[in-house]
């Protein structure tokens, strides 16, 4: 997320004008920052966890499919 668009959300908050996206960064901001944790961090963690046990289910499809031609 760029500065600006930050500050732009924090504005809107601010003066209670911020719509549901702005309303979301901002609280983000402030749970990461009372909990230690980043919203984009998890998401990211999330999507590498589901990748990689996509290929973990290829390999052992491959590893069972050698293992049934021997």
């Amino acid at each position: 997320m760029e500065k600006e668009e930050f500050s732009e959300a924090l504005d809107a908050f601010l003066a209670d004008t911020a719509n549901s996206w702005q309303k979301f960064i901002i609280e983000d901001y402030c749970y990461s920052y009372t909990y230690c944790y980043d919203i984009v961090e998890l998401s990211n963690d999330a999507n590498e966890k589901q990748v990689g046990g996509r290929i973990l289910e290829a390999i052992i499809k491959i590893r069972m499919r050698d293992m049934g031609e021997y």
